[in-house]
C-alpha cells in the first residue's frame, strides 16, 4: 500500500480554508474565510466551531426556554456533534433538513474546514435523493484540485456516501487520480475489494462505463468473472461500453462473449446503427445471443439483406420472442415459401404453458401484434384488383383491407371514409349486423354476441378510419379531427398528434393534453404510463409549437405532470431565457418532483449563472416552501464551472427524458 487516507470528517487537519477556495454564496459574495493561525494548537473542533459552541452554549445558560436559539443554530450544533468521536461511536451525518438549514440560513456562519467536510460527507451520503445541497461546500474545499470526489469514493464509513461520491464523479465526469501517491489503480483496488458491497461495485462500474479507458478491463472483467449476479450486467455494460470507444467491432464481440441478459436500448443502437459497415458474418454470430433485443437486431438486418441461411431460419422459427419469429417467417416468404393464414397464425402466435394455476394460457400479444402485422403488409403486396376483392370480403370485424384500399386512393375513398368517421361507423355496423340477421337469423346467440361488441367494434373502426385521415394530412380534416378528439371516443393515437402540431391552433393544446390520459389501442393505460413516454414526448412537442408565442400561458396550464416536465425540456433555451423569474420560480415550487427537476435542469443550461445564483438565493430566503430536489440542482448550477454543468445536465435529460 503506497498511501493510507483518514477519514475526512474525522481526521486532525488543520482548520484553515483560504479566502480564495471558500464558495461564493447566492448573493455572489464569498463565504468570510476560516480564521487561520499558524500556532493554534491541532484540536477536533475547528476555531470558528469552538467558538460557536461556546456562544451557543451561554445562549442555553441565558434562554432557558429556549426562545431566541434558531434551528439553524441547532443545526450547527448537531454538525460539530458529528465530528467528534471515536470508532466505539455510531458513525452519523448530518440529516437532511438540517443539512438544507445551514445551507440556506448559514450565511452568518463561517465554517472550519472540518465543518465543511462534515457538510460534503452529508451531501455525499444522501446523493441518491437529490434533496442536500453538496457542491457550494464541494467548491469551498477547492473540491475539484484537491481531488476529493475520487478520494470520497474510497473511503467512509458508509457505503451510500462512497457510491454518492462515484455518482458524483460520473455525474461531471471527473478523470481519476495520476499522482504516484494516489493513481488509477488505486481507485479500482478500493472499488472491487472483495469485501466491497455490491452496490459500491454496480456504482464504480456505472462510472467506468462513461469514464473507463482500455486499461480498466481486466478488473471489470474479473469482476463479471466474479459472478455476483448484482453486477454482471454493470460489468458487461461497462465492458462494451469502452470497448466501443475503441470500435464497434470489439463491442460487438464484446456482447456476444458476455451474453449480457439486459442491453440499454442506447448502447444498441450505437452497437447497430449505420450497420453497413458491419459484415454478415459477424451479424450472423448474434441470431443465438440470449438477449432477445440482439437475436431482434441482428435477425431483421440479415433478412433485409437476405443473408440468412435456410437451414438457421427455420430454427428461428421455434425462436422464444415473437419479433425474431417474425423476421425468420418473412425471410423465409422472401425466399419463396408459402404459408396459409392458419400456418402463419400458428407459428407466430405462441400459447403460454399452464403454470398448475388452474388458468388458460396467456395471450401471446406480441405473437398478435406480429401477426396483425404480417396480415397488413400481405395486404399491402397486392395489386388494386386483388385489395378491392379482399376488401369486399372484409367483415365487420376486420376492414384492414378497406382501409389500406382507401389510404392508398384517398381520393376516391377520402369522402366515404370521412363520413363513416364522423358517423363513428355506427352506420356500417348497424348495416353489417343487418346483413347477419339475413343469413344467420337462426343463430341468436351469434346476432346478440355481435350486438354487444357494437362499442368496442366500432371505436376500433373509427380509430383505424381516422389514422388514415391525419396520415394524409389535408387541412380540411382539422375540424373532423377535432370533433373525434373532442368526442373521447377514440383511443390516443400518434397520428392524431401529430396531425393538430402541423395544423391545429392554440385551442386545440387542450386536446392535446387530453389525450394523453387516454389509453392507446391495444395496450392498457396503466401499462403505457409506466413504460412509454413516448406520447409524451411527441405531445409536449405538439403543444410547444400551438403554443411558443404564449408560452407563460402554456406553462401556468393545468398539465399532468410527467408531460409538463417535457414541455419544459423542449423549450427552446432562448423561449425559456425569455421568462420571467416569477414564472421560473412558480415551476420551481410545483408539487410534482419531475416538474420542479426539469425546470431546475433547464435553468442550469439555459440561464447565465448569475440569474440562477439569483434564483437560488430568492428559492431558499423568506418563509416559503422550498424543495429539496431544485436547491440540490440549483446549487449545482451556480458552484460547479460551467463547461462542466452543460454536459451533466445533457447527461441527466438524455437519461430521464429522451431515453
Amino acid at each position: 500500500m503506497k498511501w493510507v487516507f483518514q477519514q475526512p470528517v474525522r481526521n486532525q487537519e488543520a482548520d484553515e480554508v483560504s479566502a480564495q477556495s471558500q464558495a461564493p454564496t447566492t448573493d455572489g459574495e464569498k463565504q468570510q474565510a476560516a480564521e487561520s493561525s499558524s500556532s493554534a494548537p491541532e484540536t477536533p473542533l475547528s476555531i470558528e466551531g469552538a467558538r460557536f459552541l461556546r456562544e451557543f452554549i451561554s445562549k442555553t445558560e441565558r434562554d432557558t426556554e429556549q426562545e431566541t436559539i434558531a434551528a439553524v443554530e441547532v443545526a450547527r450544533f448537531r454538525l460539530l456533534a458529528n465530528l467528534i468521536g471515536s470508532q466505539r461511536n455510531d458513525e452519523r451525518s448530518l440529516g437532511v433538513h438540517d443539512a438544507n438549514l445551514l445551507f440556506a440560513e448559514g450565511g452568518d456562519f463561517t465554517f472550519g474546514h472540518r465543518e465543511l467536510t462534515g457538510l460534503l460527507a452529508s451531501g455525499f451520503e444522501y446523493y441518491s435523493y437529490e434533496n442536500v445541497p453538496l457542491w457550494r461546500w464541494f467548491a469551498a474545499t477547492n473540491g475539484f484540485a484537491q481531488q476529493l470526489l475520487p478520494i470520497y469514493s474510497i473511503i467512509g464509513p458508509s457505503t451510500d456516501r462512497r457510491v454518492g461520491a462515484l455518482s458524483a464523479m460520473r455525474l461531471v465526469s471527473e478523470p481519476l487520480p495520476s499522482e504516484p501517491s494516489f493513481d488509477r489503480k488505486d481507485c479500482l483496488n478500493y472499488w472491487f475489494a472483495k469485501d466491497a458491497a455490491s452496490a459500491l461495485k454496480v456504482a464504480a462500474l456505472g462510472y467506468l462505463g462513461d469514464c473507463g479507458i482500455t486499461s480498466d478491463l481486466t478488473v471489470i472483467r474479473q469482476e463479471f468473472d466474479g459472478g455476483d449476479n448484482q453486477t454482471a450486467t454493470a460489468a458487461a455494460d461497462a465492458i462494451i461500453r469502452i470497448n466501443l470507444r475503441d470500435s464497434r467491432e470489439k463491442a460487438i464481440l464484446a456482447l456476444y462473449e458476455l451474453q449480457p441478459t439486459s442491453v440499454s436500448p442506447a448502447v444498441l443502437a450505437a452497437l447497430f446503427d449505420n450497420e453497413a459497415t458491419l459484415g454478415a458474418e459477424m451479424l450472423l454470430d448474434g441470431v443465438g445471443h440470449q438477449n432477445a433485443n440482439v437475436r431482434r437486431i441482428v435477425v431483421k438486418l440479415l433478412r433485409s439483406r437476405g443473408a440468412l441461411p435456410n437451414e438457421l431460419t427455420e430454427q428461428l422459427m421455434s425462436d422464444s420472442d415473437a419479433a425474431v419469429r417474425y423476421e425468420a417467417l418473412k425471410s423465409l416468404i422472401d425466399a419463396g415459401r408459402t404459408f396459409s393464414d392458419e400456418e402463419a397464425k400458428k407459428l407466430l402466435i405462441k400459447q403460454a404453458a399452464n403454470r398448475g394455476l388452474g388458468l388458460y394460457g396467456m395471450s401471446d400479444t406480441e405473437g398478435e401484434a406480429c401477426w396483425k402485422q404480417l396480415q397488413q403488409q400481405r395486404l399491402r403486396s397486392l395489386k388494386d384488383k386483388e385489395l378491392e376483392e379482399a376488401a369486399r370480403e372484409d367483415s365487420i370485424f376486420d376492414g384492414d383491407a378497406k382501409f389500406i384500399l382507401a389510404e392508398r386512393h384517398f381520393k376516391r375513398y377520402g369522402e366515404s371514409l370521412r363520413k363513416s368517421v364522423n358517423d363513428q361507423y355506427k352506420i356500417e355496423f348497424s348495416q353489417a349486423l343487418h346483413t347477419m340477421v339475413e343469413r344467420f337469423g337462426g343463430q341468436a346467440n351469434l346476432i346478440e354476441r355481435t350486438r354487444s361488441l357494437e362499442d368496442f367494434i366500432c371505436k376500433g373502426l373509427t380509430r383505424q378510419g381516422l389514422d388514415v385521415i391525419c396520415r394524409k394530412a389535408e387541412p380540411r380534416d382539422l375540424g373532423l379531427v377535432r370533433k373525434m378528439q373532442k368526442s373521447n371516443f377514440v383511443d390516443y393515437s400518434a397520428a392524431d398528434i401529430e396531425y393538430l402540431r402541423r395544423f391545429g391552433e392554440w385551442e386545440d393544446i387542450p386536446l392535446v393534453i387530453d389525450s394523453v390520459t387516454r389509453p392507446e389501442s391495444g395496450r392498457s393505460s396503466l401499462l403505457l404510463s409506466v413504460l412509454d413516454d413516448s406520447k409524451y414526448r411527441t405531445a409536449a412537442r405538439a403543444i410547444y409549437a400551438l403554443g411558443r408565442t404564449r408560452l407563460p400561458e402554456v406553462l401556468a396550464m393545468q398539465v399532468p405532470s410527467r408531460l409538463l416536465s417535457h414541455l419544459i425540456i423542449v423549450t427552446s433555451d432562448k423561449a425559456f431565457r425569455g421568462l420571467s423569474d416569477n414564472m421560473v420560480t412558480l415551476l420551481l415550487r410545483s408539487e410534482k418532483d419531475a416538474v420542479r427537476k426539469a425546470a431546475a435542469l433547464k435553468c442550469i443550461r439555459a440561464l447565465p449563472k448569475e440569474r440562477v445564483a439569483k434564483l437560488l438565493a430568492d428559492y431558499i430566503s423568506g418563509d416559503q416552501y422550498r424543495y429539496y430536489n431544485v436547491v440540490h440542482w440549483l446549487d449545482f448550477g451556480v458552484s460547479i464551472p460551467r463547461d462542466r454543468t452543460l454536459s451533466a445536465v445533457e447527461k441527466v435529460i438524455e437519461k430521464e427524458w429522451r431515453s
